[in-house]
């Protein structure tokens, strides 16, 4: 078996075991009662309680909110119309007090035009705690800040001591929409994962520069405008993960009055939104988030001077397969040539097939006589994995593809859906998407081009060529339902390929 072709079919098997394991691999389920959940057990009075309590919803810009009148945290959130939190508990920016005892604090919130305002006392009358949430003195709507207000009207020195909720996970409904969650903070110049085990916690004794709770292409992210505190984030048993931003203690004069304020950011993960205020860093896009990072900047500058997001798609395929040009080239050339060197290679193994030191050494010097690398033709795949990865990641996460057209394309963020079917199909689901089956269809194409351009097979390439027909087929499938600006990239990059390859098997 070649090596080309062991590539090819490893990488066919490691796409189709990806597609199943994510479409069939069950969630994380609750552990069972035991008694390491006491502390979660003591808990559930207060919790019950919080969540049984009004909520007073308003919005303020292009955010819609939901608070708790009592614990005065944001349970309800949504952006542009997208829920992104929903039934949060603790919600965001649920304060408690930590001194003399921890306690949950008893608000009375209410709404004053695009303010909500929360006030309570803390633990004795004259020293109250007011929080603002209001629009932020920037441009971008989808920006809030948040002040907190520690008042003392009391005749002698408050030593305070509080925490806020700064994290809460997205609720994300679907299992689709799941995977695509990651939640992270930037401290000490390091972004960290903040994704924990039920009933592990974690501290960090920085505040972070942000804090982000992140879906597949809308999030929230918060800012504190203060350095010096604690971040504490604790995963209970059978709940979500919260995250808790510890204030130093805070000693205040009689009179004297002391304040703490974040900014928070609730909407679309867009590069130039995100980067008005000054939180790009915190887009995640996978595992090779940098390459993706660069991909999505390319992109946005093509957009902006094409004006169409699908020819922005079309022509960065293009600048990669430039790129991959000269490796392509020694590619198919090795291919071709090691095709007219299949006779003597059949040869080698006949002769030394009892002596396998032997053979490697003809074989090497007949590779290096006619100036062939077998492994030329697996460096382009090789390379161009972590950019298909990361482009992956950039078209379906990106909320500028949501609603962009191109063609018969109307969202290059869902399936291309030429025709609406009724009712759905097996296999097919409710519309027809045509443009997986020209990836199909070119796949399979260029596979005969291939096959063609061998002079001379075993019985064992044979057996190969029999398995890798199904090969366009499996891709097609895979493809099928995936964001139609993906499958445009995929189509593009296999038709200049595939002209590649039928202009250079003529030129050698």
């Amino acid at each position: 078996m070649k090596s080309e072709q062991r590539l090819l079919l490893a990488m066919g098997l490691t796409f189709l075991v990806l597609f199943i394991w994510s479409s069939m691999v069950p969630q994380p389920q609750k552990p069972p009662a035991g008694p390491s959940q006491d502390k979660t057990a003591s808990m559930v009075p207060a919790l019950l309680e919080k969540a049984a309590e009004p909520i007073l919803e308003g919005t303020i810009r292009s955010i819609h909110l939901g608070v708790g009148a009592k614990s005065g945290g944001i349970r309800e959130l949504s952006a542009e119309g997208i829920p992104l939190l929903a039934g949060s508990n603790p919600g965001l920016f649920e304060v408690e007090l930590l001194e003399p005892a921890p306690q949950h604090l008893q608000f009375q919130s209410q709404w004053e035009g695009e303010t909500v305002v929360s006030q309570a006392f803390l633990g004795r009358e004259g020293l109250k705690l007011v929080r603002r949430i209001s629009r932020s003195s920037q441009k971008e709507d989808s920006l809030l800040e948040c002040k907190l207000q520690i008042e003392n009207n009391t005749p002698t020195q408050q030593r305070i001591r509080l925490r806020f909720v700064a994290y809460r996970p997205l609720s994300e409904k679907t299992r689709e929409d799941r995977q695509y969650r990651y939640e992270s903070a930037s401290i000490g110049g390091k972004i960290f994962s903040l994704a924990l085990q039920p009933g592990k916690d974690r501290l960090f004794q920085e505040v972070p520069l942000w804090i982000a709770a992140q879906g597949k292409s809308n999030g929230i992210i918060l800012q504190p405008a203060f350095r010096s505190g604690m971040f504490h984030v604790e995963h209970s048993l059978g709940g979500e993960a919260a995250g808790w931003l510890e204030l130093p203690e805070l000693q205040i004069a009689p009179g004297e009055q002391a304040e703490r304020s974040c900014h928070l950011y609730a909407g679309p993960m867009s590069l130039d939104r995100l980067r008005a205020v000054g939180l790009e860093e915190a887009i995640h896009l996978g595992s090779f988030s940098g390459v993706g990072k660069l991909l999505l900047e390319l992109l946005v500058w093509l957009e902006r001077r094409l004006h169409n997001y699908g020819l922005a798609i079309v022509l960065l395929s293009v600048g990669i397969w430039l790129l991959f040009f000269p490796m392509t080239w020694s590619g198919i050339r090795t291919m071709k040539v090691m095709g007219h060197l299949q006779p003597q290679m059949d040869r080698i193994r006949k002769e030394h097939g009892k002596s396998p030191q032997k053979m490697n050494q003809e074989m090497l010097e007949l590779y290096r006589k006619h100036r062939v690398n077998p492994l030329s033709g697996c460096l382009p795949l090789l390379f161009q994995m972590p950019i298909f990865i990361s482009l992956y990641q950039v078209l379906t996460r990106s909320p500028q593809l949501r609603g962009a057209s191109f063609l018969w394309m109307r969202d290059l963020a869902a399936p291309d859906a030429l025709i609406q079917f009724p009712s759905p199909v097996p296999l097919l689901g409710s519309s027809l998407n045509i443009l997986p089956i020209l990836m199909a269809a070119a796949m399979f194409f260029q596979q005969r081009i291939t096959q063609r351009s061998q002079s001379s097979l075993t019985e064992e390439q044979r057996m190969q060529q029999q398995i890798f027909k199904w090969f366009p087929i499996l891709f097609g499938f895979m493809f099928y339902h995936l964001p139609s600006g993906l499958v445009l990239y995929w189509v593009s990059n296999t038709l200049l390929t595939l002209g590649q390859q039928l202009l250079l098997l003529r030129m050698l």
